[in-house]
């Protein structure tokens, strides 16, 4: 009976010497391993102002604009990576184009002639969507100067300016008529010379 339970404890005795000596084997092969817990703490707007201050700090590098220009007219152009063409000629003795398109299909047109002009703005090939403004100016007898303003929004400004609307009892007049969507506004001024070399000025706005 003494005698199997010895062999019971070095069997036991055997195992747990094995046991160790495999512990201690895996520890050597792989080393020890540790366990690493965190938390986040704060605001998740704060996480935001981090990302901007990483995107603060990244460097910004302006490219030159490069151009080329040939005898006919043509501008060829590359800004901050976009493509652009130019082109200004002569249409006639006293018209003038100016035509610029880039990479994007956006264009412009502008044809001038005289005291008049015409702008047009577009996307693409085809003119829908397009839009545009014109101005003229001009000199009318017995109207005075004339300049009007209109675009495909609607909007205009009509001006008319006559600085010798005539002379009543040693009086001068002149006035300025401003018509817009939203109403007129007339500006009339008098003037008169008195004795002493007294200038006298009176003006009405409606």
């Amino acid at each position: 009976m003494v005698r199997h339970q010895s062999c019971r404890g070095r069997r036991a005795a055997r195992c747990l010497a094995a046991s160790g000596v495999a512990f201690l084997a895996v520890q050597h092969l792989t080393g020890p391993t540790y366990v690493i817990k965190s938390s986040w703490e704060g605001e998740p707007d704060s996480l935001k102002d981090y990302v901007g201050i990483v995107k603060g700090l990244e460097p910004s590098i302006a490219l030159p604009v490069l151009s080329f220009e040939r005898g006919d007219g043509l501008t060829l152009s590359v800004d901050q990576g976009h493509f652009a063409a130019n082109y200004k000629g002569q249409l006639g003795k006293d018209t003038s184009l100016d035509v610029s398109v880039n990479d994007e299909q956006a264009w412009t047109a502008a044809l001038e002639s005289g005291d008049g002009k015409l702008k047009v703005r577009g996307q693409g090939p085809s003119l829908d969507g397009a839009s545009w403004e014109a101005w003229h100016s001009g000199s009318a007898d017995g109207v005075g100067d004339v300049s009007l303003y209109f675009n495909s929004s609607k909007d205009y400004k009509l001006s008319i300016a006559n600085d010798d609307l005539g002379e009543i009892a040693g009086t001068s007049f002149s006035g300025k008529l401003t018509a817009e969507p939203a109403g007129m506004v007339g500006h009339l001024e008098a003037r008169r010379s008195l004795p002493g070399n007294v200038d006298v000025k009176f003006t009405h706005e409606n």
